[in-house]
């Protein structure tokens, strides 16, 4: 996994690209977008409607006592 990337693009610019609804305001741009940043995502919520969100990025395995955790397995392969 890519260990950071820029996230550029403004909310609403990304709202109406993806068709979808937000509740975000422009100024979520980032040009060192880490692990455990939080991160513009294209999502389904509970409703079926498709929203534009922050979320977090980052591997958090269900045993871990923090999200902190996140940046620490960045690299985390399945293959052995």
């Amino acid at each position: 996994m890519c260990g950071r990337f820029t996230s550029t693009t403004p909310a609403s610019e990304l709202a109406d690209f993806f068709e979808t609804e937000t509740d975000l305001s422009d100024g979520i741009e980032n040009y060192n977008v880490t692990p455990t940043s939080d991160v513009a995502v294209v999502h389904q919520d509970p409703s079926g409607q498709r929203r534009l969100d922050l979320m977090f990025w980052g591997l958090v395995p269900s045993w871990a006592e923090s999200p902190a955790i996140g940046s620490r397995l960045i690299n985390a392969r399945s293959e052995t």
